[in-house]
């Protein structure tokens, strides 16, 4: 299922299969066929400690964010429908280095501590951004994972876009793509 080739068909097969490995063994009448599952769930109800359903993320608070600030009602409307929201813990890892996760963050609270295996390299707070270089598909779906651990050295609140949300909306905003470009720039040498 993660050769280069798949494609849907071959999801929806794996899928299937899975449902049907479910039933019992052995039955003299088909049971009837588990209850009906989303496939495709919305991102912003999958994020763990999410409040419930998409689009509760304020506005106003939003507007405040400097990768925002720029921005419409329209278009903050557009990111609160898109986004996610992530309680983290003091102490925990948000995204541990060489992982292949590829969600965007956006700090609404608290703060945390970047690093590498070598050496420290920033400590970030509400309104700095990180999670671009992992997010973005770099062409014939090439990706890089991530480039440092990010752990939580506070309670914090973290707004969460999905790499194609992402994408979706540095196509839509150009506001939006040139803030992130420009880190991208700074945080990997020899773009």
């Amino acid at each position: 299922m993660l050769n280069h080739t798949s494609g849907a068909r071959d999801v929806e097969r794996v899928l299937d299969w899975f449902e049907r490995a479910l039933l019992p063994a052995v039955a003299a009448e088909p049971p009837a066929l588990p209850l009906a599952y989303d496939r495709d769930p919305p991102v912003a109800t999958s994020w763990p400690n999410h409040r419930l359903g998409a689009g509760l993320l304020d506005v106003d608070g939003l507007r405040r964010l400097p990768l925002f600030q720029p921005l419409g009602e329209a278009e903050l409307e557009r990111i609160a429908g898109l986004a996610g929201e992530r309680a983290v813990n003091a102490g925990e890892v948000i995204v541990e280095q060489w992982d292949a996760t590829r969600e965007f963050y956006v700090v609404l609270e608290g703060t945390a501590v970047v690093r590498t295996a070598e050496r420290h390299l920033d400590d970030i707070g509400p309104g700095d951004f990180f999670g671009e270089i992992a997010a973005l598909d770099w062409g014939a779906s090439f990706g890089y994972p991530r480039l440092a651990t990010v752990t939580a050295t506070s309670p914090m609140r973290l707004l969460v876009l999905a790499s194609a949300d992402l994408l979706v909306l540095m196509n839509e905003m150009p506001q939006i793509s040139a803030q992130v470009s420009r880190a991208m720039r700074d945080r990997l040498p020899g773009l």
